[in-house]
């Protein structure tokens, strides 16, 4: 006969049960072990079953901060892929690069490769917005530099103006320079593999910084007018500076998401105004 001391004591043990198998299944959507290939984007997907078919994949991780999928292979080939299923990022680590994978790379960088290193051994690949990051290891370890067309653009990190590489030196040592361009007003663009973009006139002047997908680092915000700085912290302590602008008046501000803040400051740092949305484009 089945008492009620022991109908409850099934119903407690039946509960635990559950609760531990909905924690199992809720940790394995934090970070999917195995394939999982189906949590990526389609071309993504194909990108892998293309170049690493004959290989499995450990682990899948999507990154909200950075806004990409990071994909560890079982032979520890690391592969970051936009949300949009774009690749991002191909570490090779201590593995030989399949060849095949040349394939996604414009054929004049491909070729650009042949002709000047016949011998060479890929460690890294990066593709960003403005092009692409090759890390070499052999025939020595060197980082190459191509526009989004393939078209070699050498010596990019030491053609800037020496004040930006002291800038560069002091507050982005820890981070690395995928890509540099020159528009046709003179303006260098340096996006950083972080995800953060960086503007600086012909003269090595700043113009912005933009931090989209990374946050900047503490040192670089840091060297801006105090009282800018000092405003933001004590009005806005749960959010961060996403974008810093100079301009005529000073300087424009946007801070993160959600609900994200434009403002207004002189050039000393007094608080001016909110601005207005997309504000940004004007002087």
């Amino acid at each position: 006969m089945i008492t009620t001391k022991h109908f409850r004591s099934s119903l407690i043990m039946c509960g635990l049960l559950i609760m531990a198998a909905c924690t199992s299944e809720n940790g394995h959507q934090q970070q999917a072990k195995g394939d999982g290939k189906d949590r990526l984007p389609e071309n993504a997907t194909e990108f892998l079953d293309e170049n690493f078919s004959e290989v499995n994949i450990d682990t899948i991780k999507d990154d909200a901060d950075d806004n990409v999928y990071e994909v560890e292979l079982a032979n520890g080939i690391e592969v970051d892929f936009e949300y949009d299923g774009d690749w991002r990022k191909v570490d090779f680590h201590k593995n030989d690069m399949d060849r095949n994978l040349l394939n996604s790379l414009p054929v004049r960088l491909t070729s650009y490769l042949k002709k000047n290193y016949p011998d060479f051994a890929i460690r890294k690949m990066r593709h960003t917005q403005h092009g692409y990051k090759i890390d070499l290891y052999a025939p020595e370890e060197k980082s190459l530099y191509f526009s989004r067309t393939g078209k070699y653009m050498p010596n990019q990190p030491n053609s800037l103006p020496s004040n930006v590489k002291v800038i560069m030196q002091k507050y982005f040592a820890d981070d690395s320079i995928c890509a540099v361009t020159v528009d046709e007003e003179k303006i260098y663009t340096i996006e950083l593999c972080s995800g953060a973009n960086l503007d600086f006139d012909r003269m090595g002047r700043f113009e912005g910084a933009y931090a989209n997908k990374s946050t900047l680092p503490d040192g670089f915000i840091n060297s801006f007018p105090s009282l800018m700085i000092g405003y933001v912290q004590k009005h806005y302590p749960d959010k961060v500076i996403k974008k810093i602008i100079r301009k005529s008046y000073g300087y424009y501000i946007k801070l993160s998401k959600p609900d994200p803040v434009e403002l207004r400051f002189s050039k000393t740092g007094d608080y001016l105004r909110e601005a207005n949305k997309n504000e940004d484009d004007e002087q």
